[in-house]
């Protein structure tokens, strides 16, 4: 049972790095792109100005925002 759990183990630890290894040099841009939606989102919401239909809006275009640049 021991080693069917390191196994696993080994095998997420290993999937995590080759992942981050494919992904290394986007990091610092998919990192400024959400910057750049919780800019927005703070804009969006000083607009809103408390209302929380306006809100709800903000919140869904930084999560499609978000969305994006997790998929470029």
């Amino acid at each position: 049972m021991k080693r069917i759990f390191l196994f696993r183990s080994v095998v997420l630890v290993l999937a995590l790095a080759m992942c981050l290894a494919a992904n290394g040099s986007t990091n610092l841009g998919q990192t400024a792109c959400i910057d750049e939606c919780q800019r927005r989102l703070e804009e969006c919401l000083q607009q809103a100005q408390g209302n929380p239909i306006a809100e709800a809006i903000c919140q869904h275009q930084y999560d499609d925002c978000v969305e994006d640049c997790l998929s470029n």
